[in-house]
């Protein structure tokens, strides 16, 4: 749809596997004049359903895309996320991931750099 962006990252062990440690989904309008009109983040694979997190739009609605917005957003998204320890990678360090993949899922949406790749830990 023209005037609306979408965005999807994944974590995952391997680029072979497919299913992710961790995934954000970003989408949302955008402003004729650039500015964001909203927005919805979707965090997955950290419970046992996808979590939608709650106070974005508000958060977005009227500004500028930067890091620092990004940056706010990964905050919020982190205070509402909690992972499972139903797999074999630490929960803390997947819950430290959340507002990086936040941050690069509103990159790759909005056709912005997306930073450094992120390497799972042995």
């Amino acid at each position: 749809l023209a005037g609306h962006f979408s965005g999807y990252q994944k974590l995952r062990p391997r680029a072979a596997i497919d299913f992710p440690i961790l995934s954000v989904a970003v989408s949302g309008p955008r402003a004729a004049d650039g500015m964001l009109a909203g927005a919805r983040v979707v965090v997955g694979a950290l419970g046992a359903k996808p979590r939608e997190v709650t106070g974005v739009s508000a958060i977005v609605a009227g500004h500028k895309p930067t890091r620092e917005l990004f940056d706010a957003v990964g905050e919020t998204a982190y205070k509402q996320c909690r992972p499972l320890t139903n797999i074999p990678i630490d929960p803390e360090w997947r819950h430290e991931m959340v507002p990086v993949l936040v941050r690069r899922a509103f990159a790759q949406a909005l056709g912005l750099p997306l930073g450094a790749p992120v390497l799972v830990p042995a």
